[in-house]
């Protein structure tokens, strides 16, 4: 049998962990339980956040969007999401303007334009909004749709 000399420090040996291992696994433990924790929050946050929130790929398609994103036009989920964003805008030099702006990576506050709801009527919205980029890749945007019919 080898003498415990002979092991790297944290190693293993017959299948036995040592204390080190022991501290690293419920280290990793506690880090993962946390992590899915804030997962939550966040997600939470933002599927039920009082202000409509959407994400728009670099090809103009609707990657994803909130609860109030969804009620303030009156759409399901499969019939906003993966759907061009331009199919829901009123005018059509309006979106072309925000995308090609967001794309050069402007950020956007209180953009004014016009959406069509499900029912056909048109809401009246500010569009703030920015570019999640890697590398210099457009990968999506984060955009917040504040109604403004009312006013």
């Amino acid at each position: 049998m080898a003498d415990i000399g002979d092991r790297a420090p944290g190693s293993v040996s017959d299948g036995v962990r040592t204390p080190l291992e022991h501290v690293r696994e419920e280290d990793l433990r506690c880090r993962e339980a946390a992590l899915e924790e804030r997962e939550q929050r966040f997600t939470d946050f933002a599927e039920n956040a009082t202000v409509g929130l959407h994400q728009v790929g670099p090809d103009g398609t609707i990657l994803w969007a909130n609860r109030a994103e969804l009620a303030l036009l009156g759409y399901s989920a499969d019939e906003y999401i993966g759907k061009s964003i331009a199919a829901f805008h009123v005018d059509g030099e309006v979106i072309a303007d925000i995308l090609t702006r967001l794309t050069c990576g402007e950020e956007l506050h209180d953009y004014e334009a016009r959406l069509r709801a499900k029912d056909g009527s048109i809401k009246y919205v500010l569009i703030s909004s920015n570019v999640n980029s890697h590398a210099g890749r457009f990968i999506n945007t984060r955009c917040f749709t504040r109604d403004i019919t009312e006013r």
